[in-house]
């Protein structure tokens, strides 16, 4: 079992804050994990955070987990900063190439070297998205439907 996923004192981070990723958020946070997210647009946060208020409603309805809360969510100012302490890391950016292996080349070089990274992709090879990193073997695919908060795979 890798250790850094099982090291509960260390957040999930969150890469992409959309429908996808916010969705992962939100199940993370109702698991009671804690979450560092990041987004690069301006309002990211914003939207971010009212995604899981809306989702919460039905998470809660459906059951969460004893210690799950909104207020684990940590909102980073960098994708380094949202990665460099994380056990696990889901990205969730567009379904674009070039836009998939620039971030996760940065994921990979600024997130522990046992970091297991996820990436949401339902259509791009996961060997293609994976050249431009320097530990591929690390990076997975990992895709959810939709809503992910509540029926994830």
């Amino acid at each position: 079992m890798n250790k850094t996923l099982m090291n509960l004192d260390r957040p999930i981070a969150c890469i992409g804050g959309g429908l996808i990723g916010g969705g992962w958020a939100a199940y993370f946070l109702g698991q009671g994990c804690d979450v560092v997210a990041w987004d690069p647009a301006p309002d990211g946060e914003e939207r971010l955070r009212n995604l899981i208020s809306d989702a919460w409603k039905h998470m809660t309805d459906l059951g969460i987990a004893a210690d799950a809360s909104p207020e684990r969510l940590v909102f980073a100012s960098s994708l380094e900063s949202a990665v460099e302490n994380a056990r696990f890391v889901q990205e969730s950016a567009p379904e674009v190439m070039s836009v998939k292996q620039d971030l996760l080349a940065r994921i990979d070089a600024a997130a522990d070297p046992d970091v297991i990274i996820a990436s949401s992709t339902s259509g791009l090879s996961v060997t293609n998205i994976q050249k431009t990193a320097a530990r591929a073997e690390r990076i997975v695919a990992g895709h959810p439907f939709n809503p992910s908060y509540l029926i994830p795979l």
